[in-house]
């Protein structure tokens, strides 16, 4: 590389200089003639300095080390999909955790927190455990060469919060790439609430978040995505009213704003015999 650079710039300097009229220098010799440091006119100790500046090769390697240097390189992120944005309480929904971006991982320990506005954590909500299972395609150890030692996933209570942890190590020596559509599926989850369950917030636990490499070290990334998960506030799954709560609600208020008629009426008129002041007074206050 360096030779091509050093023959293209003495082939720029011979060029320049043949078109000058021959001059004698002051050491005697011609212009275009070698020079004492046999590089065509061009000093080796010079070199890769010009009187013009810096050679268009060495403006182009700098170019491609400063491109390379700046390339974001991949990084490891926990995702939640498919959580609804609302729920009715009293029933079920289901999510995926995936894991992307995961370089040279042997072992994982993910651990999920669930709370409620309203509710009691493991009665009116919690992670139903015998549903959560490992995705049967695009799991994280679901490729060839590897022994997974088994997917275990464990639902808990810690005070006001529903937990789950999802877990799984691959035999000594092995690690694994998660890829974004191949294998980056941790696992299936399924939520149970009853209609006393208010609006829910689903977060990651950094304090028991692992993911290792075969040595027991944290994998590449791995500050930067804990960092970020702390930082955030979670998902939120609003709770919304049933159908039939929100016909009964409405009915209340409608019989409520004839009462509130009736009685506006009855005060207008000013006499206490009129039908509907007697039926007001017949209905409960």
């Amino acid at each position: 590389m360096w030779r091509f650079l050093i023959r293209s710039e003495c082939k720029r300097a011979g060029i320049a200089e043949g078109r000058r009229r021959p001059q004698e220098t002051q050491e005697g010799t011609r212009t275009g003639e070698a020079s004492p440091s046999g590089s065509c006119g061009v000093s080796r100790f010079s070199w890769p300095f010009s009187k013009r500046g810096l050679p268009y090769e060495i403006l182009f390697v700098l170019a491609a080390v400063l491109l390379l240097g700046n390339s974001p390189l991949p990084a490891a992120d926990l995702l939640v999909d498919g959580l609804p944005e609302s729920y009715i309480p009293g029933e079920n929904f289901v999510f995926d955790v995936r894991l992307t971006g995961a370089e040279d991982l042997n072992l994982f320990s993910i651990d999920l927190l669930l709370t409620a506005e309203n509710g009691i954590a493991g009665i009116d909500f919690f992670f139903n455990e015998t549903a959560t299972i490992e995705t049967p395609s695009r799991y994280v150890f679901d490729l060839p060469g590897v022994t997974p030692d088994g997917f275990a996933a464990s639902a808990n209570v810690d005070g006001v919060y529903a937990t789950m942890n999802l877990s799984d190590l691959l035999a000594p020596g092995e690690m694994v790439d998660t890829v974004d559509g191949i294998n980056d599926l941790v696992a299936t989850i399924s939520v149970t609430t009853t209609p006393a369950a208010g609006s829910l917030t689903l977060d990651f636990d950094t304090s028991f978040l692992e993911l290792l490499d075969d040595s027991g070290n944290p994998i590449p990334g791995f500050d930067e995505l804990a960092a970020r998960l702390e930082a955030s506030d979670g998902e939120s799954i609003t709770a919304v009213p049933e159908p039939g709560s929100l016909c009964l609600l409405l009915s209340l208020l409608t019989v409520s704003g004839l009462l509130a008629a009736c009685r506006h009426a009855a005060s207008m008129s000013g006499s206490g015999d009129q039908p509907w002041n007697r039926a007001s007074r017949l209905l409960p206050r």
